[in-house]
């Protein structure tokens, strides 16, 4: 029986973990100096949104900053994008939460019952 709760015990550490890897913020990829300008400013957050929001949004990685024609084209940004990691991280935690969602309930199903636990028991056994 400590054999059985232990690993129940794991498979609810490997859901919460899987929980947790979806709905937490994490860190933008790349270093430092990709989000930040030659004047030190940040042009950039360096935290992306959950993975389980960030997996589905467009990012806006650049464009046009004035309305005049005659200005010229700036040069386009490539910021770290948080959709490829926020995929990946998506992945993994999906992995995990439904790993040990199997696994706790193979546990709870090949649980042995006592004949109290019985649905319908048979009258013929005393």
């Amino acid at each position: 029986m400590p054999v059985r709760r232990a690993a129940k015990i794991a498979a609810f550490v490997l859901m919460a973990a899987g929980l947790t890897l979806a709905l937490v913020l994490f860190g933008r990829p790349g270093s430092v100096r990709e989000l930040t300008t030659a004047d030190g400013t940040t042009r950039l957050s360096s935290w992306c949104s959950p993975p389980i929001v960030s997996a589905w949004r467009h990012e806006h990685i650049g464009g046009w900053f004035t309305y005049a024609s005659l200005s010229p084209a700036p040069s386009k940004f490539i910021w770290p994008a948080c959709r490829p990691t926020a995929r990946n991280r998506l992945a993994l935690a999906t992995a995990l939460f439904f790993g040990g969602a199997v696994v706790f309930l193979l546990l709870r199903a090949s649980q042995p019952r006592s004949r109290g636990d019985e649905p319908f028991p048979d009258p013929s056994i005393p």
